[in-house]
């Protein structure tokens, strides 16, 4: 249809007439009610160690020269590295005006991160890619010998298998895998595996083996290992097997049974 101006004519079978009223059709240049300035179409925060956090600042303008934006959110579509202080909501911009905003980043994991944030305005959803970069945590300090001293994060992730076999008689085994996300970094420390009675007493202590020890196709270092608790003095019962890290704590609830 094009531009004009536009009406409908009815005729009944008495040939009466009826026209309604006349409508203007007419087009509008499209444009964004939202936009940020410098109009970019990539966020990139600095460069941030593991677990630390990094926050910028972008200026989100509303262009309408009538119509005022509320902005009730803006969301992010991971909302695990990269966020939005939410604090800076809801949020009204009258027209022509802008606003600076706060958006923040805290890698979990190392190298390259990316998310995606969701601007909505009265034209619908416009998608902003987030960039960042995790890499080690540095602390640094002064010995008493005043000696400078640095300490870096290590990032390891851990798997851990079921303990086996469950009940148990004689020995009760659990098998883990650990991996460095980072080329040619050292495993970090170890865990140690304690095994409980149901009054959280420690009656046993598992012995690690490591089984198998390389560095993956990436240059990962890989360890795979396993933890071994004599069980054959123990009496019949539950048990609470627990294996502590630096990543975590994981329990198990196991059975002896003689």
């Amino acid at each position: 249809m094009t531009v004009g101006n536009y009406s409908v004519q009815m005729v009944d079978t008495n040939g009466c007439t009826w026209t309604s009223n006349t409508v203007t059709i007419a087009t509008f240049p499209y444009r964004r009610q939202l936009v940020l300035e410098p109009a970019t179409m990539l966020i990139r925060l600095d460069t941030t160690g593991l677990n630390s956090i990094t926050c910028a600042t972008f200026v989100l303008r509303n262009q309408d020269s009538i119509l005022s934006a509320f902005i009730s959110n803006i969301g992010v579509r991971g909302n695990i590295e990269f966020s939005l202080p939410q604090s800076q909501f809801p949020l009204t911009l009258p027209p022509l005006s802008a606003q600076k905003l706060t958006i923040c980043f805290s890698p979990q994991n190392l190298s390259l991160r990316n998310d995606t944030m969701i601007v909505n305005d009265i034209c619908g959803a416009v998608s902003i890619p987030l960039e960042g970069v995790g890499v080690f945590s540095n602390f640094r300090g002064t010995s008493r010998c005043s000696a400078d001293v640095v300490l870096r994060s290590i990032s390891t992730v851990l798997l851990v298998g079921n303990p086996i076999p469950n009940p148990a008689q004689d020995n009760l085994s659990l098998i883990i895998e650990r991996t460095t996300s980072t080329k040619n970094e050292p495993l970090g420390e170890l865990e140690t595996c304690l095994l409980y009675n149901i009054f959280g007493r420690q009656v046993a202590t598992g012995i690690y083996t490591a089984q198998r020890s390389n560095n993956d196709d990436k240059g990962n270092s890989y360890e795979q290992g396993e933890f071994s608790v004599d069980t054959v003095n123990l009496p019949s019962g539950l048990y609470l097997l627990v294996l502590h890290s630096p990543l975590k704590t994981i329990s198990f609830p196991v059975v002896i049974r003689h």
